[in-house]
């Protein structure tokens, strides 16, 4: 998802140092994307660890998460197409901004119901988004300075 809004921004740097900065991102992107998808996997693996077994859900459970999982695909291109029609990079970041400030809120909120040995899951994607807010707003103040 992020990797594919910061494309976005990308395409709509107009300045080279502006793509630079933002292209810069790219591995910090990657790096949640790969958390996202591991997250499931290690919350199960701490379970089992500690003798617990992991999350069992039936068949209309699974189609049920499934169901949100499309949705959710199908939400991300909508937003990914309704960027691609803003003329700047710096109105994209701006939103990408706002979405991350909420998510980091709902992910604080959400480290209250986690087991205490996953709690470290849960702070390792908090701190990624963190560092993504950090810069993305390190690339706000330079295309702002850029423009002055």
């Amino acid at each position: 998802m992020w990797n594919e809004f910061l494309s976005v921004a990308i395409d709509k740097a107009g300045e080279e140092g502006l793509r630079e900065k933002l292209q810069s991102l790219l591995p910090l992107v990657n790096e949640i994307d790969a958390y996202e998808k591991s997250f499931i996997r290690r919350i199960n693996e701490s379970k089992l660890a500690r003798g617990e077994g992991i999350t069992q859900l039936s068949e209309e459970e699974k189609e049920e998460i499934a169901e949100y999982d499309r949705d959710a695909e199908e939400i991300n291109h909508e937003v990914n197409d309704s960027l691609k029609q803003l003329s700047s990079a710096t109105e994209i970041l701006r939103i990408l901004r706002s979405t991350l400030v909420s998510e980091i809120k709902r992910r604080e909120v959400e480290l209250g119901y986690y087991h205490p040995a996953e709690r470290g899951i849960g702070e390792e994607g908090i701190a990624l988004y963190q560092s993504l807010l950090q810069h993305l707003d390190d690339v706000l103040t330079y295309a702002r300075d850029a423009r002055n």
